[in-house]
Parts: structure tokens; sequence; C-alpha cells
């Protein structure tokens, strides 16, 4: 950790909207101003970045002066004092140097405060490629997912064995979770999560279920606070049967009882949703539907010179109102990108109560003998 006062760089990123935590740290950098006989100070936070020369009590200070009495802690009787005689409000005048007159919060040069609980996303992106074979591609990968910057990525047919595939690193993302073939060439899925969501993000072992070719599968759980989102990369290979594929999908949700949390399937299912009609389509439809999950409608996912399909798929049983997938045809293989989308937001659920009879056989006999021993004197007086 850097000392307070030592210099340091600003994040090339501003901070997220949704971040709840307090400051952690402020740091300064002193540098002279040109023909000016003061200096300018960058006020470094994680919150702000301001470019002032501080005035108290109409005293431009020294750099050591601004350096000590600026960033050093106060006794807490200090900073009360200094609170109600500037009602938290530092104000800084900039005539000497040109720039603005600028108000800033007391809290960007508070000095330390508590450290603030792990980050927990609200808003989850999931990316998922087919890439068919991730060997010579995996330079092109890393400069697309710079671009996009999801918190989960999902390969298919990456090609790669267990142990190649473990040693392959992708920069600001960890492997979680994956399937390789061990008898075959080609196909596998591999599930990467960005750095800061490997806390967050538990893999699940479902490689038993798996069949090589039919049906590969990988899957993570995202915990939020309660809540959990599971997350399953798929891949079946064309001319395979889909039945034995939708039996093991079928057993993965039920022996992992992920279908009844938040759930999103993405991958290369090899169904064409443009053939509503096809048998396999609507085969696909009645067993997601078995587990109430929904296939997306997406736009043509692999076009090819004699050939436009939708094969790749994104199912979930979450309300799409909270979903939102695009389509980016990022240029690793002939299959385009799936990016999606999904908010952690608690679903209200409204339950209707009736009450009705039950006229069974066994409830008439009971009423029939209730009535036969009752005592009627006081009805017929």
């Amino acid at each position: 950790m850097n000392h307070i006062g030592e210099k340091t760089q600003s994040s090339a990123y501003p901070p997220s909207d949704d971040e709840d935590f307090q400051i952690i740290q402020t740091k300064a950098e002193i540098h002279p101003v040109k023909d000016v006989n003061t200096y300018q100070c960058t006020t470094i936070s994680n919150r702000s970045i301001s470019h002032n020369t501080p005035k108290i009590s109409n005293k431009t200070l020294s750099p050591a002066q601004h350096h000590s009495s600026y960033f050093f802690r106060k006794s807490p009787e200090e900073n009360n004092q200094e609170d109600i005689q500037n009602k938290n409000i530092y104000k800084y005048s900039n005539k000497n140097t040109g720039l603005p007159e600028q108000t800033t919060k007391s809290e960007h040069i508070s000095g330390i405060r508590n450290k603030p609980k792990q980050t927990i996303k609200k808003v989850i992106t999931i990316l998922y490629q087919n890439c068919q074979e991730v060997k010579n591609k995996i330079n092109r990968i890393i400069h697309f997912l710079e671009s996009t910057k999801p918190d989960i990525v999902i390969l298919t047919e990456h090609g790669l064995k267990d142990e190649l595939l473990r040693n392959t690193r992708i920069p600001g993302y960890i492997l979680k979770n994956y399937f390789s073939r061990e008898l075959r060439r080609k196909g596998g899925v591999a599930i990467y999560v960005a750095d800061d969501c490997d806390g967050t993000t538990e893999a699940i072992d479902i490689v038993h279920h798996c069949k090589e070719f039919t049906c590969e599968m990988a899957m993570v759980k995202v915990s939020h606070g309660k809540k959990h989102l599971y997350v399953i990369g798929i891949y079946r290979a064309p001319g395979e049967k889909l039945d034995e594929a939708l039996d093991i999908i079928s057993d993965v949700l039920e022996d992992t009882k992920a279908e009844n949390y938040s759930l999103i399937i993405m991958g290369d299912i090899n169904v064409d949703t443009l053939k509503p009609h096809d048998r396999d389509t609507r085969s696909l439809n009645e067993r997601l539907n078995r587990h109430n999950l929904t296939r997306m409608k997406l736009p043509p996912t692999r076009i090819t010179p004699l050939t436009v399909s939708s094969i790749d798929c994104v199912c979930t049983n979450l309300n799409l109102e909270n979903l939102t997938t695009s389509i980016i045809e990022a240029g690793i293989s002939d299959h385009t990108a799936q990016l999606t989308t999904a908010q952690f937001k608690k679903t209200i659920t409204s339950y209707t109560s009736f009450t009705r009879r039950q006229l069974n056989k066994d409830n008439i006999d009971t009423l029939r003998a209730v009535l036969e021993n009752e005592d009627w004197n006081g009805v017929y007086g």
C-alpha cells in the first residue's frame, strides 16, 4: 500500500456510478507553475481529480506547508471544528493560476477512511463466442475483450486439451471452469471470469454429466448477496442426437438445482431458430419450457457463403426486461459473438389464495356420519 503523500498515477478508468464505498486514501502531487509564485496541486482520490491552488486564510501555502497541513490526518476535535467552520465545504481560490473557482466536498481531502467492502456487481455482462480453436487466435480474443470488458467469457470449440487450456492466459481474467475432450480433437467449453468477479463466482462440477460431441458443458455460479445466478456454457456438435443432449441438460439442471435460481445458458446448440417449424426447434423449445426457460430470438449468428443460420443460443428464466443481448461481429470465426447484460433485480411474485370445498367420497361419508349423530331436538323443539 502506498503512503499518504506518496506520488501516484490516477486510474485510467473512472469509478462506476454504482460503487457505494467511501474514499480510501487521498494523495497529492505538487507541480511548479511557470512564472507564478505558487504551485499547482493535483488532488487524487477515488472519486475526483481537481487541479487547484488552495488558499486558506488568504495565504498561499508553500509546497511543504501544503503537503504537511493538507494531507496528514488531524485529530477528531480539529476535524469537527474545521467542519463546523467551513460547513463541510472547502473553497479554493484560483486567481493566480487562472483556473475557475471550484467547490470540493471535505471528503475528498479527509485522509484515510475505512476500507471498503468488496464490490458486488448489480449488473453482469456475459460474452459468448464460438472461436473454432483458440490456439492461433488468442491475441485477437484478448484485443476483443479489452474493448468489450465482459465480466464472464464463454468460449466454445476452444480445441485445447486439459493441460494446454489451463496454461492459456487471458490478461484480466481467470479460467474458472471448463470441459476439454479427451478422445477427440476440437470441441470443448471454457468459462473465464474477470479478476474482480473471482471472489463472487464459484465453479460447479458437471463434467460427469457431459458427453463428447453430444453435449459439452461448463457451469459457474455468481452470487449477489443471497441471490445467485447460474451461467452455463454449452456446445453440441452438428448431427448429434438432440434428444440425448436434452436429457443431459435436464439432468444437469435437476441435479444442481440451477433451475430454481436465475439461470442463463449460452453456447452453440446447433438448432436453427430461423426454422421455427423444424422438429429439432420444437423439441428444444418443449424441453426448455419444462424447466421454465425461454430461448431468445436472435438474428443470424453464423453466416457463410452458402448458409445463414441462428444456431447459437441464449436461454434464460429471467424476466426479459432485465436482460439485453447484442450481436457483435468479432471476426474471430464465422460465428458472431453474443454479449448479454443481466440485472440483479428482486422478482416480486404475487399469489392469489382461495378456499373451496373438497367434495370427495371420504368427505361426504364423514359429513353423513356427523349428521346422523347430531342431536336435532333443539331444532325441532
